[in-house]
C-alpha cells in the first residue's frame, strides 16, 4: 500500500469514527487549507468543489481511481507542501514572539527538521517548561 493511500484510508477512518461523536472532518494537518489559501482560496466554494472532485474519484472503479491519483507528479505535491510549510512557518505570531520564547521556537523547528515531528514536540515541550520555570525563578528572585 502506497503512503498516500495509507494516509487516505487513516484520514477517512478517523472522520468516520469521530463524526458521529461531534468532531469536524480533519487531515492529516492544516497544510491543505494553508495552500489553499496561498492559491486564492478565500470563500467554502474551493472546499466544496474539492470535496466533489474526490467523490466523484471515490465513485471510480478501484484501480481507476488509484490511476487518476497517481497521474498527479510528486513534484506538484511537494510544491504545494512547500508553499504550505512556509504560509504556516511564517506568520506574525513568529515575529512578535517574546525574546525568551525564540529560543523555544528555533530548537522545536531544529529537532523536527533534524529527527522527525515527534522529537520536536517534545523538544519544544521540554524547553518551554525550562523557560518557564526559569521564569518563575527570576521573577521570585525579584529580577524579572
Amino acid at each position: 500500500m502506497s503512503a498516500r493511500a495509507g494516509s487516505a484510508l487513516s484520514t477517512g477512518a478517523a472522520n468516520l469514527l469521530l463524526a458521529p461523536l461531534g468532531a469536524l472532518p480533519m487531515c492529516h494537518g492544516a497544510g491543505g487549507v494553508a495552500a489553499h489559501h496561498r492559491f486564492g482560496a478565500r470563500s467554502g466554494g474551493a472546499p466544496v468543489l474539492l470535496g466533489a472532485g474526490l467523490a466523484a474519484l471515490a465513485l471510480l472503479p478501484g484501480p481507476l481511481t488509484l490511476a487518476a491519483l497517481g497521474a498527479i507528479p510528486a513534484a506538484t505535491l511537494g510544491a504545494l507542501l512547500l508553499v504550505a510549510a512556509a504560509e504556516l512557518a511564517i506568520s506574525r505570531r513568529l515575529f512578535d514572539a517574546r525574546p525568551s520564547c525564540r529560543p523555544v521556537i528555533a530548537l522545536t523547528a531544529l529537532a523536527t527538521l533534524m529527527a522527525n515531528p515527534l522529537l520536536g514536540l517534545v523538544a519544544g515541550t521540554l524547553a518551554e517548561l525550562a523557560r518557564k520555570a526559569a521564569l518563575r525563578r527570576l521573577a521570585r528572585a525579584g529580577r524579572w
